[in-house]
């Protein structure tokens, strides 16, 4: 062992090239250390910097989708033809914190706002104006409306997620971008019998249930066929076509026990959130030989789960209250 130290000594002590020292060649050796150090430091201390930085600018990105500004989101708004979400809150309303943690900081509202709307969050107590204007009388709320003004859907309260998402996508199916005015008032937003069938002509003030399916052949024989237009009936202000004569005369003898349950609007979303939306073709369930419609398949998820819970829903519906009528559970057309 001594060998050893005695070379290693030698070796650092022994005169270089230039008749320098071991001395000079062992501070070099630790300076270039040293530089070696700190260059893995700074690399660091950029790399923390840089995933900071792009952590920063992803959140940025998130919330980004909000207009903070009324004015400008409506002129954007008008300017792209697309309906603006107008998000209602106060500072100090814990139901809007709520909201702003659990629902409008989703990645799903989100993609689907930044694809379909424009929003603004408008402070109700910075924005008296814009808050009486849209008559909100409580937070939070949300108001959608269309390039032209007219209001497309009303929010009210916290909404659980699932059910505020399907509010938006019911909006965002209502409304079609370049629709000429005369017709997007009572075709999309304009609320179904709110003006008079002279003037909305005949195409849009027929509302045909089930969009055209009979409810007969489906509660009797689990069957998804297509209605004749010769044969039909009316309930509750809504049409309903027929495989036969004798299809539409046994409907006629006990309508309740084919017409979907609350004119077809979504069980869930009418009970956890009182707005009449109506549900698909493409999601129903029958629950005590009773017809439900859903507008997506989370809500009738939900409704299999704890049926009991949705169909005991109390307040009487008529067609007026229905929000959209241009989903796939209502057609508006001649036949």
């Amino acid at each position: 062992m001594t060998a050893n130290i005695h070379q290693l000594t030698a070796r650092f002590l022994k005169l270089d090239a230039n008749g320098k020292t071991g001395k000079n060649h062992l501070a070099s050796l630790i300076q270039k250390r040293n530089k070696t150090t700190l260059f893995l430091m700074a690399l660091v201390l950029v790399f923390v910097l840089s995933a900071g930085l792009l952590r920063g600018q992803s959140n940025s990105g998130k919330h980004g989708i909000w207009h903070s500004d009324f004015r400008k989101a409506y002129d954007e708004a008008k300017r792209t033809n697309r309906p603006l979400l107008i998000h209602f809150y106060a500072d100090w309303c814990m139901p809007c914190q709520k909201m702003e943690k659990e629902v409008l900081s989703s990645r799903e509202l989100s993609q689907l706002v930044n694809n379909d709307f424009v929003a603004v969050k408008i402070n109700a107590d910075h924005h008296q104006d814009v808050v009486e204007h849209f008559s909100v009388k409580s937070l939070p709320s949300d108001v959608i409306i269309d390039p032209a003004g007219k209001v497309l859907l009303r929010n009210k309260g916290y909404l659980k997620p699932n059910v505020y998402l399907a509010g938006i996508h019911s909006a965002s199916k209502s409304y079609q971008p370049g629709a000429p005015p005369k017709q997007e008032v009572p075709r999309q937003t304009q609320k179904p019998g709110s003006m008079p069938a002279e003037q909305r002509g005949e195409a849009s003030s027929v509302k045909v249930g089930l969009n055209g399916f009979c409810p007969v052949s489906l509660y009797l024989n689990k069957k998804w066929e297509r209605g004749n237009p010769d044969f039909k009936a009316s309930f509750q202000d809504v049409v309903y076509f027929f495989t036969s004569r004798q299809a539409r005369d046994e409907f006629q003898r006990s309508p309740e026990k084919y017409a979907p349950e609350y004119l077809g609007c979504d069980p869930v979303i009418l009970t956890e959130s009182g707005h009449a939306v109506p549900g698909s073709t493409k999601y129903a369930a029958y629950s005590k030989e009773r017809l439900y419609l859903f507008l997506i398949p989370e809500t009738r998820e939900r409704f299999n789960r704890t049926p009991e819970k949705y169909i005991n829903y109390r307040q009487a519906l008529n067609i007026e209250q229905i929000e959209q009528t241009a989903d796939a559970g209502f057609v508006r057309e001649s036949f």
